[in-house]
């Protein structure tokens, strides 16, 4: 998952301008998207999990 959120961070710089990478904008930005990105993956291993639960529930 880190090398995915490390590529991820690389997309998400080049749409910054180069002029507001410098600042403190493009960290705020940055930590947005990233955050964004851990929310929908860990919302995807929680449907996952509970569709696995639900499967198991069904074979009991």
């Amino acid at each position: 998952m880190d090398d995915d959120l490390t590529k991820n961070s690389a997309e998400y710089d080049s749409f910054i301008h180069p002029a507001d990478q410098k600042s403190g904008f493009r960290q705020i930005i940055r930590n947005i998207l990233l955050n964004s990105t851990i929310n929908v993956v860990s919302q995807q291993q929680t449907v996952k999990r509970k569709a696995t639960e639900l499967a198991w529930s069904e074979l009991l």
